[in-house]
């Protein structure tokens, strides 16, 4: 068997994240500025290796659980050798280890075999061939259930016998405050952004699966260019997380115009357009009465609402931004909005087939959208054709 078993229950870690103070470690400064979680977890890994008995800590590593897809996806990491496991997910429901843990709520150790004929899963295959042979995993969870996993790996077989996981308990604690932490600032926004949208007409124009669909097409995009732009798992489930707020400021655009079947004249195309400066106002509100402005991504929120609508010749608005001027975040959301827009029913439109879709944005890369965005949905249309099935309840809107 690939992997040899032992269970430790009972050590599961659970945060309720009211109770989770703003982390700062003094004098070290380890945690005092806005840094990523990347950077954060690289300092604590080598915190741990410097502890004795520990030096062979090589690896510490994050994945977040999406209960809605079942997808475990990578976030942060930080090895002292190169793996091939970035940009991956799987499904927790493939893996049995890890489903035992979480539902347990405690910690397995693994030593980690040659990959074998008939078992040729991406993360054990790469975690042996970077020269790791043994492995922790720990499910972190808060109140509405399993946020993801902890790992900790090292190349020393039988690393994680004895007393070495009580060693790391603290540290296992810390980790799930830093990510839980970020998480729950994370879905402060969302949920401020969907508290206002559920009290206004803009609930009727925009659905929740609409939503989901255009984060998942923006993750697809940034997936798809993720070595070419050098993006982070961290950076990309940001971009995940806030993308369904692009389009908040609509909450003030009147009825009349959202739901006009017939096109727009120039004064109400100029009332649309404003929309973009009143999610600006909405953002600044929230980031100033929820005091998100210490959070390392804060500015792909904002992008997502200032610049969706800049087109990369220029011709865009509201700052008729040019190419790389347009933050990347734009960009992106720009294509993955305009596709589930035309490929779903509007009171002004009925719904365009994928291939139209794809036709219009192939007609206008270079031009108004970001040819790499563009392509990356292209050349991923069954990842597209999965997207919608997953998230087909209302295609019509």
């Amino acid at each position: 068997m690939e992997h040899q078993i032992e269970d430790r229950s009972g050590l599961g870690v659970g945060v309720v994240p009211s109770l989770i103070p703003s982390v700062s470690l003094g004098p070290t400064g380890l945690f005092d500025a806005p840094s990523s979680l990347n950077e954060r977890l690289a300092v604590l890994h080598r915190t741990i290796r410097a502890l004795s008995g520990l030096e062979g800590l090589g690896r510490v590593a994050v994945t977040t659980y999406d209960a809605g897809t079942d997808e475990l996806r990578t976030f942060i990491d930080s090895s002292d050798r190169p793996t091939e496991l970035a940009h991956y997910q799987a499904r927790l429901s493939a893996t049995t280890m890890l489903i035992e843990a979480a539902r347990a709520r405690s910690w397995r150790i693994l030593a980690l075999h040659p990959p074998s004929e008939d078992n040729r899963k991406r993360h054990s295959r790469s975690l042996y061939d970077a020269g790791y042979r043994s492995s922790l995993a720990v499910p972190f969870f808060d109140y509405s259930g399993l946020l993801g996993f902890v790992f900790f790996n090292s190349t020393a077989d039988g690393f994680f016998d004895g007393g070495v996981p009580q060693r790391l308990w603290p540290y296992v604690q810390l980790i799930a405050l830093m990510i839980t932490n970020e998480l729950t600032a994370a879905r402060i926004a969302r949920a401020g952004a969907k508290t206002i949208q559920g009290f206004s007409h803009y609930k009727d124009t925009e659905t929740a699966t609409h939503q989901e669909r255009m984060a998942h097409y923006s993750r697809l995009i940034a997936l798809e260019n993720a070595t070419r732009w050098q993006l982070t798992d961290e950076y990309i489930e940001h971009l995940f997380w806030f993308a369904p707020l692009h389009d908040i400021g609509k909450v003030g655009v009147p009825d009349s115009i959202l739901l006009k079947p017939g096109k727009l004249t120039d004064d109400e195309l100029l009332a649309m357009k404003k929309h973009v400066a009143i999610g600006i106002e909405i953002i600044n509100t929230m980031k100033r009465e929820f005091h998100l402005d210490g959070l390392p991504y804060i500015s792909i929120l904002y992008n997502a609402v200032a610049c969706h609508h800049e087109s990369v010749d220029g011709s865009g608005y509201p700052n008729g931004l040019a190419g790389d001027q347009i933050p990347l975040e734009g960009r992106i959301f720009a294509v993955a909005d305009v596709f589930d827009a035309l490929t779903g029913e509007r009171p002004y439109k009925k719904r365009w087939s994928n291939e139209e879709a794809l036709d219009y944005l192939i007609d206008l890369s270079g031009k108004r959208y970001d040819p790499l965005c563009v392509s990356a949905l292209v050349d991923n249309v069954p990842a597209i054709d999965a997207i919608q099935r997953r998230f087909a309840r209302e295609l019509a809107v």
